[in-house]
């Protein structure tokens, strides 16, 4: 018989975390990769017991072939570590076509209307004197080389499009605000529009997670972490949310949302899905993570009214690291000079401050996030699993559009929102959710 008892994947990110010493350097080390990968060893038999005994077609069976899934990825990342020159590109091959088969690659329109926009964004500096038109150039050069055909009014109107998301991001985070007020509340201690630096805003992380508690006592479970890194994250598996005291100094409005991100969305989807009977509901079902991230980012929207350049970019960055529509792939140190000569002609643009250093540092980040798991070379292997910030956006915020002019109650369509972690636009998922009841 079957055992009801879950098993749980490994954690890819996890495996392919940089060493913490790390401080900016092109250096990769993944300090937990080889016991993540014996880990994904030892629980790869019983995850294929699970999977051949689970009914065919069901969303468990999904949950475990994807588990098997990630787990061979992280084993593939092992022996890329392990393995010879003359194997490199066969095995980051390999991880790649594994990342894209598990997390999604850009659609070919909407990388190339981006690159259109980037192109329109820093053709818009080349009159400028502040800016270094070098750097601009490499810009301009790289971005042109990949435009193959013009996407900027491809089928949809996108502009129509925007402002519904829009529209419905502000709808949301009203009722969102008015059901979790006293928890909020804690943030309007601090006087407005005034940038305080990130670890000020850790008591009240930790105070209004406490005031959820008043309410739901599982929220006393939880714990909120200070964390010497500058994002945040919240974990599941562990009850933590990790707050990241090294983020650069953040209005209240920022602050409020990064915690709805963090703790309204994932968190709450956990602890509300902890009170079902399917494990799923708290530790997410199979191809949930583009609406999970997405609903994180769109309530984040709602509240603060911006969207990061940064998750275009990533975008791009990511079509570019491919060869996405038929181009040459770019390099990760290539990509590096990109993000450096965007992030320095962009400042110089504003008449900002430069520094360089505190940039390349920044670079790397961003650019290994997009090659996790590879070499610290130039052989090419692309983890896709953070094109679900931008692609998550698009997907949540035109099915909350959709579902209000449809006229679906706002608080009634929150509360299904964050039942648990799984995708409303999967019908699958659906009718999984509303089998529990």
């Amino acid at each position: 018989m079957l055992s009801t008892e879950p098993i749980l994947g490994v954690e890819m990110t996890e495996a392919f975390a940089r060493d913490s010493k790390f401080s900016g350097t092109p250096k990769i080390v993944y300090s937990n990769l080889e016991s993540i990968a014996l880990e994904a060893r030892a629980k790869d038999a019983p995850l294929w017991h699970r999977f051949l005994e689970t009914e065919e077609g069901s969303v468990l069976e999904e949950s475990y072939a994807r588990k098997l899934a990630i787990g061979y990825l992280v084993l593939s990342g092992l022996r890329l570590q392990q393995t010879n020159s003359e194997n490199q590109q066969l095995i980051s091959d390999r991880m790649t076509q594994a990342s894209k088969e598990l997390y999604g690659e850009p659609e070919a329109g909407e990388f190339q209307w981006l690159i259109q926009t980037k192109i329109d964004e820093f053709s818009g500096y080349q009159d400028n004197p502040q800016v270094d038109q070098d750097r601009n150039q490499k810009i301009l050069a790289l971005l042109q080389g990949h435009l193959t055909a013009d996407e900027s009014s491809r089928g949809v109107d996108r502009a129509e499009q925007t402002k519904g998301r829009e529209v419905a991001a502000k709808k949301l985070v009203e009722a969102l605000m008015v059901q979790f007020a006293d928890a909020l509340a804690v943030f309007d201690e601090f006087e407005p529009d005034i940038k305080h630096a990130a670890k000020n805003y850790l008591p009240a992380f930790i105070k209004a997670v406490s005031v959820l508690g008043e309410a739901e006592p599982i929220w006393h479970t939880w714990k909120v972490n200070p964390a010497d890194r500058a994002t945040f994250a919240s974990d599941a598996r562990t009850r933590t949310i990790q707050f990241g005291m090294n983020h650069k100094p953040m209005t209240p409005l920022v602050a409020k949302g990064k915690f709805c991100h963090e703790v309204l969305v994932h968190s709450l989807r956990a602890v509300n899905g902890s009170k079902t009977s399917d494990s799923m509901m708290q530790y997410g079902m199979p191809n949930f993570l583009d609406a999970e991230e997405g609903l994180s980012v769109f309530v984040e929207y709602g509240i603060t009214g911006e969207i990061s350049i940064g998750r275009s970019d990533r975008y791009v960055d990511f079509g570019l690291a491919l060869g996405s529509s038929n181009t040459t792939p770019v390099t990760r140190s290539k990509l590096q000079e990109l993000y450096v000569n965007r992030e320095i002609v962009r400042r110089q643009a504003k008449g900002e401050v430069v520094n360089e250093e505190v940039i390349q540092a920044d670079g790397w980040k961003s650019v290994n996030r997009i090659f996790r798991g590879a070499l610290d070379n130039d052989v090419i292997a692309v983890n896709t699993k953070d094109l679900a910030y931008y692609r998550g956006l698009k997907i949540i915020g035109d099915y909350v559009d959709e579902a209000l002019k449809d006229g679906v109650n706002i608080n009634e369509l929150l509360n299904f929102l964050l039942r648990g972690k799984f995708d409303p636009t999967n019908k699958r998922h659906v009718a999984l959710v509303m089998s529990l009841g």
